[in-house]
């Protein structure tokens, strides 16, 4: 059995069982709100159980993320091409589905969109068996929280067995709380396509790092154009730098500490996930000027801010990655389902049978997808879901 599909099935047992269940139609029974909620507990808990036991995170079972002034968010507040960690808090388990329902109960004002209304039949004959979705500008919400309206929709779809594919440029300690709060038992792709991870067993499926030797040309060639650039290395969700300059803050480094400090000889042995060059704007014009030249056609260059440069693998991208995903879990393209918004998810919504643009979307995703639904902070993933999938 492939790597990928061993993720879902010890869980085989709980989707017969639940579709077993909504084949009754409790609806015409009445007690069908009872019924999806306490289907929802059932999974919400056996994934945290379960989760806890097969993977012994490193941050630890009660994590929550923690906003500006104290307020707890799923997530934090960054770029539409990058996403960011933020640092963990702790807090007991049963508080962090209640805090995470009582913020994602606060809807954003401007909306009638009932992402749940019946009336809205599904547009599309063909079954949807995966849907992969961006994070921020998608499934979240512009002040970085999840909805009530999209966790039921996506719930719902995981009950009726649809695979719930997070894709995203996030790390995955950044994606933790949301991929728990939703009770997902499938991998997620991370740092845009580089990284397949299976985050119930805390493993890697799939890694495309940058190549050790290219590593090392890309960081010491950096460092001769500037040599006080700070270097930040990712490697498999651990962060590695050889000094930190508070004065160049990411989102990461606001809120996570490194996992070594050292000599980058220490470490630039290993391939790198993500390569990160931080300078004052003043001087990183050059230095991203030179990598360009240079390395353009050997790396892909993200510019997410005036003071930072991120580098990953030149072949590393969602689209390739959700085609590995698809592939190991045996769902052709024709049944798979793609939402988002910014550039990087254009190739993954281009490839898949069904291309779905938020409205609040780049133009160019917006021409590349087969529908438009309504913005992040309109539930545009739950109208999705309901109309093409539910």
């Amino acid at each position: 059995m492939n790597a990928i599909a061993l993720i879902s099935f010890d869980f085989k047992w709980l989707e017969v069982w639940v579709n077993r269940l909504l084949r009754w139609e409790p609806a015409a029974y009445g007690f069908a709100p009872v019924c999806f909620d306490w289907i929802n507990a059932i999974i919400v808990s056996v994934s945290e159980g379960r989760s806890e036991a097969a993977s012994g995170w490193e941050h630890g079972r009660d994590q929550l993320f923690t906003g500006p002034g104290g307020s707890r968010e799923v997530c934090i507040n960054t770029d539409t091409t990058t996403c960011e960690a933020v640092a963990p808090r702790t807090t007991s388990a049963a508080e962090l589905d209640s805090d995470l329902s009582k913020e994602s109960s606060v809807e954003s004002t401007g909306s009638s969109v009932d992402p749940l209304d019946t009336s809205t039949e599904p547009v599309e004959s063909t079954r949807i068996d995966l849907v992969a979705i961006d994070l921020d500008g998608t499934l979240l919400r512009t002040d970085k929280r999840l909805s009530r309206q999209v966790a039921d929709a996506v719930r719902h779809a995981a009950i009726k067995g649809v695979h719930i594919i997070l894709s995203t440029a996030r790390p995955p300690r950044s994606v933790r709380p949301i991929y728990r709060h939703l009770g997902l038992f499938t991998p997620q792709i991370n740092y845009n396509g580089a990284l397949i991870h299976d985050d119930r067993r805390a493993r890697t499926i799939f890694h495309q790092p940058l190549p050790v030797k290219l590593g090392e040309r890309l960081v010491n060639y950096a460092r001769k154009i500037d040599p006080q650039v700070v270097v930040s290395i990712e490697i498999l969700d651990k962060w590695y730098t050889d000094h930190v300059d508070s004065s160049m803050p990411t989102e990461t480094s606001k809120h996570f500490a490194p996992d070594f400090v050292g000599p980058l000889e220490a470490f630039l042995h290993k391939p790198a996930t993500k390569i990160m060059f931080h300078a004052p704007p003043d001087r990183m014009g050059r230095v991203l000027a030179a990598i360009r030249d240079k390395f353009g056609r050997k790396v892909s260059i993200l510019v997410c801010d005036s003071h930072l440069i991120q580098v990953i693998h030149p072949h590393a991208d969602k689209q390739t990655a959700l085609v590995r995903v698809a592939g190991e879990l045996g769902v052709p393209r024709e049944r798979i389902m793609a939402i988002g918004d910014a550039p990087n998810d254009e190739r993954m919504i281009r490839w898949a049978g069904l291309g779905v643009a938020m409205s609040n979307a780049w133009p160019q995703v917006r021409d590349a997808a087969d529908h438009v639904v309504p913005s992040n902070d309109e539930h545009g993933v739950a109208v999705a879901l309901r109309r093409f999938v539910l």
